[in-house]
């Protein structure tokens, strides 16, 4: 909970600076602001049972509770110029095919439904590759803003998975490099949820919370997908330098219209998943980020050597 949600106010008795609390200022409650909270009832309500305030203090937040993300994003309205399908190419010279123009609108729509509708299935994961220094980062970093994180860890402890992502709308797995089983499944499942089954604590009763992010990824490495059942689920793109629009300079200006499109999008109730045609293209670039094997090779080698030595001529 954020204080500015709590007090509606520009500042509270234990604060030091004027805009400390104010509605611009999203501070979370600390350990210090409840010790404040507790002594500022006993002072001047004679109050000493914490267990009280807390209750009620709880209570209080509860009823005037509000999404600012879903604020921020109701008051966006597009000026019908198209940039959603284009984003990659126009900031990170992505090839223009029909694959790279279909997976950044079904993300960027997803983003936006998983606002509107938390929960709503989204099993997949789209992964830039390319370069240090190109901004990719960067680009996830503008369009997910203070709801953006790269801090998101993806363990088998679900608390602790869901900490690191709660409040947050765009979650960033920065650098993958090759997947081990064990951590190809563990993603597998968290990309399958779409739920967070959760208790905080001091808390009684575990909640099942309908999760409102998705996952985006980024990696430097050629070779990064090793689960052959779970590779459809990542949607790889190679970038480049030299877009037509720079991502550090340009992509903060066009932010929200990028967003109010794919809010557009999402109002017009397309789906978020890919057609059979586009898997089939999908599944063709996923394949070039497979590890190899070495055992693979040597023995496709050798069958292409032994083929050669045992055809007959024509002569």
């Amino acid at each position: 909970m954020t204080i500015s949600a709590a007090f509606k106010a520009k500042g509270l008795p234990w604060s030091q600076k004027d805009d400390e609390y104010s509605t611009t200022n999203e501070k979370m409650m600390s350990d210090g602001d409840f010790k404040a909270l507790y002594n500022y009832f006993h002072d001047n309500y004679g109050i000493y049972n914490t267990g009280v305030i807390d209750n009620s203090f709880a209570e209080f937040c509860m009823s005037i509770q509000h999404n600012p993300l879903l604020d921020y994003l109701n008051g966006l309205q597009w000026d019908g110029v198209k940039r959603v399908d284009t984003l990659l190419i126009d900031y990170q010279n992505a090839e223009d095919t029909i694959y790279t123009r279909e997976v950044t609108r079904k993300t960027l729509t997803a983003l936006i439904r998983r606002a509107y509708q938390p929960g709503v299935k989204f099993d997949t994961c789209l992964i830039l590759k390319g370069t240090q220094g190109l901004g990719k980062s960067t680009l996830f970093n503008i369009l997910g803003g203070q709801w953006y994180t790269d801090g998101i860890q993806i363990t088998n402890d679900a608390a602790q998975t869901y900490e690191s992502h709660r409040g947050k709308w765009l979650c960033e797995l920065g650098e993958l490099t090759s997947l081990r089983k064990t951590e190809a499944e563990r993603l597998k499942s968290f990309f399958v949820a779409q739920y967070d089954r959760y208790r905080s604590p001091y808390s009684k009763n575990v909640m099942d919370i309908p999760r409102m992010c998705i996952v985006v990824g980024t990696t430097n490495n050629e070779q990064f997908l090793k689960d052959i059942t779970g590779n459809r689920r990542y949607w790889p793109v190679r970038v480049f330098d030299g877009g037509k629009k720079n991502v550090f300079c340009d992509l903060a200006k066009e932010r929200d219209q990028i967003l109010a499109e794919a809010k557009v999008i999402h109002e017009s109730g397309e789906p978020i998943f890919l057609i059979r045609e586009i898997e089939e293209m999908a599944a063709i670039v996923q394949q070039e980020f497979v590890i190899r094997d070495a055992w693979a090779d040597r023995i496709l080698n050798y069958l292409m050597y032994t083929e050669q030595i045992t055809t007959p001529s024509n002569c």
